[in-house]
């Protein structure tokens, strides 16, 4: 078992450096939830950061001479996680990853104002088949 998962230590590692990562994407949320109290200045700060976002990410790939599209093949995923570059500086880090996580902001925004309003949303019951579908759709 020790010789699979190793000691520790670089679990560990890569443990702490993904919660350090992670810590102020969680502020930038925090704060977007209490300076903005408004609905339109809430949807103009996620606008904002989520523009930002893709700036970041873009420079990134830019400057650090990086793959836009990580293409994955059977003999690239041995080591994909531990030697790819693009990987390894993009999709690692917390403040690359703050686009999904301001779509995500936005999602439970949207949906607390529904459940705020009392949107009635029992005609859309008959599509909720259609929804469990596309997960296998994304194996297909």
């Amino acid at each position: 078992m020790a010789r699979v998962f190793g000691n520790g230590k670089r679990w560990k590692k890569d443990c702490t450096q993904v919660s350090s990562s992670r810590h102020p994407a969680l502020l930038r949320g925090l704060f977007v939830c209490l300076a903005c109290r408004g609905a339109r200045r809430r949807a103009a700060a996620l606008a904002t950061l989520l523009v930002a976002a893709t700036v970041v990410v873009a420079a990134h790939t830019y400057f650090q001479d990086l793959d836009a599209v990580v293409i994955q093949s059977p003999e690239k995923y041995r080591n994909l996680y531990a030697t790819d570059d693009t990987f390894r500086l993009l999709y690692s880090r917390g403040h690359t990853n703050l686009s999904t996580y301001v779509l995500g902001l936005a999602a439970g925004f949207l949906t607390y104002h529904w459940q705020q309003e009392g949107k009635d949303m029992s005609r859309f019951k008959k599509y909720r088949w259609f929804v469990w579908l596309c997960f296998p759709w994304a194996w297909v």
